[in-house]
């Protein structure tokens, strides 16, 4: 599968945080890896988030509860955006992804937990770390048609906030689309 790399742009922070909530009929969604977060529960519980909940689904042990990924609809103003945005690649690198979607939040987080899930072609079926950078940085330039149509059936584009760029994918066309943008310093 061919991917479209754009030229890398630079904006500032403020900027970067505009464009997410420059479409008005997106919603944006965190998807927070709690392994990279730590307490994130105990964050989430204090914070003026629209909604949040697990994405890992059964009985889980503890430390499973608070490694799991966990999806958040956060609010375009909201004490917990500006910190996730502004420091959280900086506190926790890889911490997760943003995810712009039209979906109302209980089919967002029945996307996400289907992704969660990968089925080997033996059968086998396990976790997936999908909210981590550096997996969808491998593995959707590698995916074919089928499976980045699955991806993106829930959601517009990913964006992976990092310290110095940002990364989004899209799927305009049935195209993989990659966008790389440069923070400028404050």
């Amino acid at each position: 599968m061919a991917t479209g790399e754009t030229p890398s742009v630079a904006l500032s922070l403020a900027q970067q945080r505009e464009s997410l909530w420059a479409d008005h009929r997106l919603k944006v969604y965190a998807v927070i890896r709690g392994s990279r977060v730590a307490g994130l529960r105990e964050r989430l519980a204090r914070a003026d988030v629209a909604d949040w909940h697990g994405l890992w689904t059964g009985e889980l042990e503890p430390e499973e509860q608070a490694a799991a990924p966990v999806l958040v609809l956060l609010r375009p103003v909201s004490a917990f955006t500006d910190w996730l945005i502004a420091k959280g690649a900086l506190d926790f690198p890889a911490w997760g992804v943003l995810a712009l979607s039209v979906s109302p939040f209980l089919a967002m987080r029945a996307h996400g937990r289907a992704l969660c899930r990968a089925q080997l072609p033996s059968g086998e079926s396990l976790r997936l770390d999908w909210a981590d950078p550096e997996v969808l940085g491998a593995l959707l330039p590698a995916a074919p048609l089928p499976q980045l149509q699955r991806v993106f059936s829930g959601m517009d584009a990913v964006v992976a906030p990092e310290v110095g760029r940002w990364t989004r994918w899209s799927l305009p066309l049935g195209r993989l689309q990659v966008q790389h943008t440069a923070v400028l310093p404050a």
